[in-house]
């Protein structure tokens, strides 16, 4: 009986430590912040142009790594990828602006960076309608250091342009 005592008294101790040590895990993470807290996407369709444009709002001195950047330079470089139904056809790749070229310290390198604000762009064939979902994979720095890389996911619905007839 009195192995047993001991068994559930040890029990009990255990958990009760694995509790404190999540939560000072779980408040420490709440101090480290997230990538959601940094940036702030925003999706749309342009039907004038046929285009997906992907905005990233960055908080000040916060930057967005180029999707063109070497993967073994050290940051995850900025991926775009998408689902789409049969009748929407996508054009090339992702279009990026021109970014700007620093040494960023956190890497020890010359890496191509994004600030403020950016747009990207994927071009969908005139005419392509429906359901389209994306995912973007992007990782955050400041001048502090780095978040883990996150992942942004977007579903947009394209619809057909009526507003160009032929007569």
């Amino acid at each position: 009986m009195f192995y047993f005592a001991n068994y559930y008294y040890l029990w009990g101790s255990m958990k009760k430590s694995c509790h404190i040590l999540l939560f000072v895990f779980a408040a420490s993470l709440s101090l480290i912040g997230t990538a959601q807290d940094e940036i702030v996407w925003s999706h749309s369709y342009d039907v004038s142009t046929n285009t997906i444009l992907m905005t990233a709002q960055l908080k000040e001195h916060w930057h967005l790594y180029s999707q063109y950047n070497d993967d073994n330079s050290g940051p995850v470089p900025t991926a775009f990828s998408f689902t789409t139904s049969e009748h929407i056809q996508l054009i090339d790749s992702v279009v990026e602006p021109k970014a700007m070229v620093v040494y960023d310290e956190n890497f020890d390198a010359e890496l191509m960076i994004f600030e403020n604000n950016v747009i990207f762009q994927q071009a969908v064939q005139p005419g392509s309608h429906g359901k389209i979902e994306g995912e973007i994979l992007f990782m955050l720095c400041d001048d502090k250091g780095c978040l883990p890389p996150a992942l942004e996911t977007f579903t947009l619905n394209i619809e057909l342009n009526f507003s160009h007839t032929h007569e």
